[in-house]
């Protein structure tokens, strides 16, 4: 049976996610000092990133090259449990839960900062940084929710398209 991370995220938290040099294939995601949570690209080919830490262990991944949506499971299971569908060449899209909970994420690609959005409220502000040596994306909660707290691999899945857009899988729908 699937174990369920909780994490508590508070209004004004600041983490970033780090990847240095751009070789790795991974992003560091720290509060601080701390490693909280670390996004590991495990399939090129098919755009597959692991979530490992204290927001669970999530597999984030399309499940065929011909298909925009992208699907996510837990670490170690079969099916997906939840679900990210984009329209062809939007900016947006929806991210689907169980029991019918629904976030909107909104891209905002030239303007480098991203939001997670729930009920017409922007909780989390993602704004990317990009330097010759390291690239990071400032991860800022502006909102507290207990949907977030209870599905915290929620706020590491912006990181996952941002990813993703870097390969011209995702973004070219």
């Amino acid at each position: 049976m699937m174990t369920k991370k909780e994490y508590k995220f508070e209004k004004g938290m600041r983490f970033t996610a780090i990847q240095t040099p751009i070789t790795k294939k991974y992003l560091e995601i720290k509060l601080g000092d701390k490693l909280v949570a670390s996004l590991k690209r495990t399939n090129i080919l098919r755009n597959t990133f692991l979530l490992e830490g204290q927001w669970g262990d999530w597999e984030f991944y399309r499940e065929s090259i011909w298909k925009s949506d992208i699907s996510i499971r837990p670490y170690g299971f079969d099916l997906p449990t939840a679900f990210f569908n984009k329209k062809f060449l939007k900016t947006a899209g929806t991210l689907k839960l169980q029991m019918g909970l629904q976030f909107f994420i909104q891209m905002h690609p030239f303007k480098k900062y991203h939001e997670l959005i729930l009920d017409n409220d922007r909780l989390i502000l993602y704004k990317q940084k990009i330097g010759l040596i390291k690239r990071s994306v400032e991860i800022i909660v502006e909102k507290e929710n207990h949907k977030i707290n209870e599905n915290p691999w929620v706020v590491a899945f912006p990181l996952y398209l941002i990813q993703a857009s870097k390969n011209n899988f995702y973004y070219g729908g």
